[in-house]
């Protein structure tokens, strides 16, 4: 009987624990915030056998080159917001016309959604195709083609929600436990994509005014490139618009819309213009906001979209073989 009793009362015990445990995860789980996040958008892969190891010479294995690409990220790559293509070989010498052979436009791509209980449903999956391909020559023994590249050059963005305490008097000191700290560091939640806010600090600068600081980094792959939305992805060093990102705070407090500092081509409002990170290295945003018409304390949500358009490649060696005979 005691050994049916000390059964039963580790079971209890296990139920008790489990419960509070799921109420613990439940405060800080996946469905409590906005993003599933991520540090990447679109990713590539050579389907395989595609290209092949080997091919040989002499017109004698015709072949094609399939990548494969799934949206990681959150946002939605519309047609005409970027191109895959196929560089490190002659195109002549694979019997084709020339480069813009071998180019072509991204699909429409969903991004990964996030839905109010938590689940996560994938972003889409496509393969973009380049096929007739033949090499030409006739060689005198094998060589390896060391680099076959395909590159992806696409406009994406990341979004991001921080909660920022609003209170009518900043400087006012309480005996109360306050709503909300004016003087943190806040947490910034992205959306998956490879430039993210990593910082964000707000401290109160007058009676009225609060300033918003927020770090814009480059989370992505070490050889991944970024440039100002919408031109072409030249990496050249003479390239002005290389490493520029469009930063737009998108809400407001009540009708005041932040007016940020720093920003090349700003717009009227002060909210929305670029930033360049020389040499990939985090770039800090300095905001303020006038909050002298608010009349009760807060949270509120500051919102901010980082537009960018992103570079990465992947590449594949292959050994081109001599077969003998010559062309005819």
């Amino acid at each position: 009987m005691r050994k049916i009793y000390l059964i039963l009362l580790v079971l209890i015990l296990f139920i008790i624990g489990c419960s509070g445990g799921s109420q613990s995860s439940a405060n800080v789980g996946p469905d409590r915030t906005p993003f599933r996040g991520g540090d990447i958008g679109l990713s590539m892969e050579f389907l395989d056998g595609s290209p092949p190891d080997e091919i040989f010479d002499n017109k004698n294995y015709p072949f094609g080159i399939v990548v494969q690409l799934e949206n990681l990220g959150e946002d939605e790559v519309e047609v005409g917001d970027g191109f895959i293509r196929v560089t490190g070989i002659n195109p002549v010498d694979f019997g084709l016309s020339g480069q813009s052979d071998l180019e072509r436009p991204i699909p429409a791509m969903e991004g990964v959604k996030k839905n109010f209980d938590g689940t996560i449903v994938d972003g889409d999956q496509d393969n973009v195709e380049f096929p007739g391909l033949n090499y030409q020559l006739d060689l005198p023994g094998n060589i390896l083609q060391p680099r076959i590249r395909a590159e992806a050059c696409y406009n994406y963005k990341t979004r991001t929600a921080t909660l920022i305490c609003i209170k009518p008097d900043l400087l006012a000191k309480t005996e109360t436990k306050e709503v909300c700290d004016i003087a943190e560091d806040k947490e910034a939640q992205n959306s998956g994509g490879p430039l993210q806010i990593t910082e964000f600090t707000q401290q109160a600068i007058s009676s009225d005014k609060i300033q918003v600081s927020f770090v814009v980094s480059h989370v992505g792959a070490p050889n991944d490139r970024f440039f100002k939305l919408g031109t072409d992805c030249d990496d050249r060093v003479t390239n002005v618009d290389k490493e520029k990102v469009l930063v737009t705070v998108t809400s407001d407090v009540n009708g005041a819309i932040p007016k940020c500092t720093g920003l090349q081509e700003s717009n009227a409002a002060g909210n929305s213009g670029f930033i360049t990170l020389f040499d990939r290295v985090d770039r800090t945003v300095v905001c303020e906001i006038d909050i002298s018409a608010i009349d009760s304390t807060f949270e509120e949500l500051f919102e901010v979209d980082l537009e960018y358009r992103y570079f990465n490649f992947i590449e594949e060696s292959v050994l081109i073989k001599d077969v003998g005979g010559s062309n005819p």
